[in-house]
């Protein structure tokens, strides 16, 4: 998997973009005769998920209620690296990986100038989203990114907050 992107918000389902890398790709015309399509009944809608808080390494996670939406990434920015050689010449030799970017961004709702400073501080925290039953994805040692500070108690309604992580645990 090179990139995987899931997002959730109010009134929606969580929702999973990937992108893979096939090794061996076998190119063809014809559409797949007698399959048919419907809505996947396994689909986690936003009230079975949530996003929690807690301390860089993971412990002590809270819930987090001021959360309206929320996304993460992985690229795991994978190299392709293909050989030369007599036989399955397309086949690639191996994946490399490299640096890996985790990083997201939560749109939170506040009322209050003192529910924004207990969320949006300096310190290294990290995050939780529900992904549905016992799944998740724990996102530790997270930085917040460009979360400005609002200029006018007003403005406290709507923030959206980018974040960066250097470690991520799926279960």
């Amino acid at each position: 998997m090179d990139k995987v992107t899931v997002e959730c918000s109010i009134e929606d389902i969580v929702k999973a973009t990937a992108e893979l890398i096939g090794q061996d790709v076998t190119v063809g015309t014809a559409k797949i005769s007698g399959a048919t399509y419907a809505d996947y009944s396994g689909a986690v809608p936003f009230n079975e998920s949530f996003v929690q808080r807690g301390a860089g390494d993971g412990s002590g996670l809270t819930a987090v209620e001021r959360a309206t939406e929320w996304k993460f990434t992985i690229e795991n920015s994978l190299k392709r690296v293909p050989v030369i050689r007599s036989t399955s010449g397309h086949l690639l030799k191996y994946l490399q990986e490299r640096h890996r970017v985790l990083s997201g961004e939560v749109t939170f709702e506040f009322e209050s100038k003192q529910e924004y400073d207990d969320i949006i501080n300096d310190s290294e925290f990290s995050l939780k989203f529900g992904l549905g039953g016992s799944n998740s994805a724990l996102f530790k040692y997270c930085k917040w990114e460009k979360a400005g500070t609002p200029t006018k108690i007003e403005d406290l309604v709507s923030l959206k907050a980018p974040f960066v992580a250097r470690d991520v645990y799926i279960s």
